[in-house]
């Protein structure tokens, strides 16, 4: 049944991955790099879409960026939905790998199934709009799992010969994705939760160090490192994915999430009340003196500190569910009834798998499996209007639509800003310059003038929208449901006429969004 339950993992997996034809705010920003590197053999190390204030790129993505251009320009979507789907897949095949590790070591009932699909559903769930959105951290999330399978093995088996396969990872990982500082905390815990255990620490602690170094090699020396250091613990206040799970922005999102980790509470009280009352001893403290010397402080750990961490920052979410799908596996079926045969257990699992096997095909027939137009998330209209009129200079644009907009206007048009923020901005050009201009705070005009404009696209929702359209040295000039497009009247005067006004057709939209005029093959 091992086959079985992979293969319906995998499809369920790539079901959901293909209802999310989403990709991040920076994306586009990847393909870039990608290009770049594959026309020139080049790895920017210094910006060149912007025309605000920038320093040294620091691109800690730019393996990413090689791959998935490689993806895209040789198998175009469906290999983006399918690339996606398999980082899934095995980021949760490590961590299944890790319950069996567990099982097999540990826990002496072997009665109640493995597989059961029931534990994966609830997992997968409230990562449905974190994990399925194409971004670099799908790397991030596959190296995760494998380090975390490693650590494991070598706890429980005592095989710490392994373990030298991490500082080999990390010059892999450093190089496609800056979250491989999530490796390296991982393994500290380790550390720390082993210490408690009185186990060996010295094979986690050469891990961590050489693993360390080993980040050094990559295309910008040290000062790659210096900056992912720096980028790991820079403060993010205006950035939505790096709001507190609690905070004004998510206090009613993520339910599905907040609801685990309401049930992960309720599980951890069960299960110590339930260890706490089969303890021998006399007195309260005894047995509290027992229950700390028999649980498993790493494990412990590892659960406490991924659970505090979304409560910093949304963008933890997933590691706490990476955390608790191997680690409370046992503990969740535990409360459960397990006496299933192994013939009705055979009928759940292939009824599950023909229900999943029919959503898939059914799924695959129905859906053409191309990226949406976007609409309500890119500035589509207005681009085009900037880009059929052949309109240069300099556009303002929020920070969300930055990549797209720089991948279609490049190099008719340079922007203010992307979502590459810490890589080769100052932090306060967004914290400070543009959130002043956006709410139309005080002295809002007097820092828009400080640096020229030619164009400038703005969310409609922002006091920027109002106060534009009462400027004096603006023209309105489009508006889609979300966005507004202002040209300089000056630049709006040097556009040959009669101006040519874009379709507001999605499916047009639907089927230019990849087009770029980027190349530098072209002479």
């Amino acid at each position: 049944m091992e086959v079985i339950f992979f293969i319906t993992l995998f499809l369920y997996i790539f079901i959901f991955g293909s209802l999310t034809s989403f990709v991040d705010y920076d994306f586009f920003a990847r393909l870039i790099v990608g290009k770049a590197f594959f026309q020139t053999g080049d790895i920017f190390k210094y910006d060149f879409l912007s025309y605000s204030k920038t320093h040294p790129w620091y691109d800690h993505e730019w393996g990413a960026s090689v791959i998935f251009y490689f993806i895209h320009d040789n198998f175009g979507d469906i290999g983006l939905h399918i690339f996606k789907a398999l980082c899934v897949f095995i980021t949760f095949f490590f961590l299944v790998s890790i319950i069996k590790l567990r099982r097999r070591i540990l826990t002496p009932d072997k009665k109640y199934p493995i597989f059961n699909f029931l534990f994966f559903f609830l997992m997968i769930q409230p990562l449905s709009t974190l994990v399925f959105s194409l971004r670099c951290h799908h790397f991030t999330f596959v190296f995760f799992a494998i380090w975390l399978y490693v650590l494991e093995k070598a706890r429980l088996e005592k095989n710490y010969r392994i373990l030298w396969v991490l500082p080999l990872l990390m010059v892999v990982w450093s190089n496609i994705h800056g979250g491989c500082f999530m490796g390296l905390f991982i393994t500290g815990l380790y550390i720390l939760g082993e210490f408690l255990n009185k186990k060996p620490i010295v094979p986690y602690i050469l891990t961590f160090i050489f693993s360390f170094l080993l980040m050094f090699i990559n295309p910008y020396g040290i000062d790659y490192v210096k900056f992912l250091i720096e980028a790991t613990t820079m403060k993010r206040p205006n950035i939505t994915e790096w709001q507190p799970l609690f905070g004004k922005y998510f206090l009613f999102k993520f339910i599905k999430f907040k609801l685990i980790l309401g049930g992960f509470l309720a599980l951890t009280i069960y299960k110590l009340k339930k260890s706490f009352l089969c303890l021998e001893g006399n007195t309260f403290f005894d047995k509290l003196k027992m229950l700390y010397i028999n649980f498993d402080k790493t494990k412990f750990i590892l659960l406490f500190t991924m659970f505090l961490l979304p409560f910093k920052s949304a963008r933890f979410i997933t590691y706490f569910i990476f955390i608790v799908t191997p680690f409370c596996y046992d503990d969740f079926y535990s409360i459960f009834n397990k006496t299933m045969g192994d013939k009705k257990n055979k009928i759940k699992e292939l009824t599950i798998f023909t229900v999943i096997l029919i959503a898939f095909i059914l799924n695959v027939i129905t859906r053409d499996m191309k990226y949406e137009s976007f609409h309500r998330i890119y500035p589509l209209s207005e681009i085009e209007y900037l880009l059929e009129n052949n309109v240069k200079g300099n556009l303002f644009v929020p920070f969300e639509s930055g990549s797209y907009t720089a991948y279609k206007l490049y190099p008719n048009m340079f922007i203010l800003q992307d979502g590459r923020y810490e890589e080769v901005y100052p932090p306060n050009l967004n914290d400070e310059y543009v959130k002043i201009i956006t709410t139309g705070a005080i002295g809002w005009e007097e820092k828009f003038n400080s640096i020229h404009h030619d164009a400038v696209i703005t969310y409609k929702n922002y006091n920027l929208y109002e106060n534009l359209k009462k400027n004096p040295d603006y023209y309105h000039i489009i508006e889609s449901k979300s966005y507004a497009l202002f040209i300089r009247k000056d630049v709006y005067e040097r556009i040959k006429k009669p101006v040519k006004i874009p379709t507001s057709d999605p499916e047009f939209y639907k089927k230019t969004i990849w087009n770029t005029s980027i190349d530098w093959l072209k002479k």
